[in-house]
């Protein structure tokens, strides 16, 4: 079983540290090669992680659009159009007339006009353009990351500063702030592009499901369990399912009891071994909530399809998982 992290390709220790209480390996999606993260190659090379690349073909044409983007964003830089309304995936701009496309859109853009979707999601440069909205959304959740962590650091200092001056008498060690969260609050999130991330990241799945650059990729063996950490998220793609869900919620215990079984039990619940989801463990009082969805005869496939907005016919590998199922884990 593999547990695709979603809809972002950037997450923060803390994160880690939740879902990998409850599973061995998370498989994260990577918009490039280059340009990943020092920390999440490092959780890699101890098997923490579990990095793909579907589109690593891509990565020349992919770095050259992003130095041209970012110097687009600086000479825009602050202003309404900018690279911080970047458009969602489904508009080409690679081709030879690429400078003019982006142009062109970013007047629409102004004037708060529709963008024209010209190509699909299931395209080259529908994947191209899902890669480099992700890498650009990428580089914004890992300064958000460390925003938060300098945040809190100042807040440690501020605390243990007046702490001195009231005279306290406790221990005015500074201890090391804990990490700041990874993305905005939940009351701002919308407005950082949360339907547009998930449509580019069910963009990037299934250009992997359906094979992506050959060799150059492991095959994305069924079945695969969509987890988050963030409930907008889970709600945001729970919405795009034609059927009502199945939803169930388990507390597990921390370290090798009762949470090193949730993989085997989503596992059979997306290969269609197990028709319905197991009852709480009442013996269990404190441990890691899990709020999961069962969605019947529908693959993830079928289900993302929808969030990328294209016609998908799907593939051998995803018809053997003949069910869908999320997860949200919350420390």
């Amino acid at each position: 079983m593999r547990t695709l992290y979603f809809p972002y390709t950037f997450l923060a220790q803390e994160t880690l540290e939740a879902l990998s209480a409850c599973f061995d390996r998370i498989t994260l999606y990577q918009p490039t090669v280059r340009h990943t993260p020092a920390s999440i190659r490092d959780w890699a090379k101890a098997g923490r992680l579990e990095l793909r690349v579907p589109a690593r073909a891509f990565e020349p044409q992919i770095e050259e659009h992003l130095q041209s983007l970012q110097g687009l964003g600086a000479l825009y830089g602050g202003q309404q159009g900018g690279t911080a309304n970047f458009p969602p995936p489904g508009i080409p701009f690679h081709d030879e007339n690429g400078s003019a496309e982006i142009r062109s859109n970013l007047r629409r853009m102004i004037r708060g006009e529709a963008l024209p979707r010209t190509e699909t999601a299931a395209s080259p440069g529908g994947v191209l353009q899902a890669c480099l909205f992700l890498q650009f959304a990428q580089e914004f959740d890992s300064h958000q990351e460390a925003l938060g962590r300098d945040l809190k650091a100042c807040e440690a200092i501020e605390q243990a500063l007046f702490s001195g001056l009231r005279g306290d008498d406790e221990e005015l060690a500074l201890e090391k702030p804990s990490p700041g969260p990874p993305f905005p609050s939940a009351a701002t999130r919308r407005e950082h592009m949360l339907a547009e991330r998930l449509s580019a990241w069910a963009c990037l799945f299934l250009y992997d499901l359906a094979g992506g650059q050959g060799k150059s990729t492991a095959a994305l063996d069924a079945p695969v369990v969509l987890v988050t950490t963030d409930r907008l998220a889970f709600d945001e793609l729970l919405d795009q399912a034609p059927e009502e869900a199945i939803e169930f919620d388990l507390l597990v215990e921390r370290g090798d009891g009762t949470a090193r079984e949730l993989p085997n039990v989503l596992s059979r619940l997306a290969s269609g071994l197990e028709e319905a989801p197991p009852a709480p463990d009442p013996t269990v009082q404190d441990g890691i909530e899990v709020h999961g969805a069962l969605i019947p005869k529908l693959s993830p496939g079928d289900l993302l399809t929808a969030c990328a907005g294209i016609q998908w016919e799907g593939s051998a590998e995803d018809r053997t998982q003949p069910n869908t199922v999320i997860c949200l884990v919350s420390g």
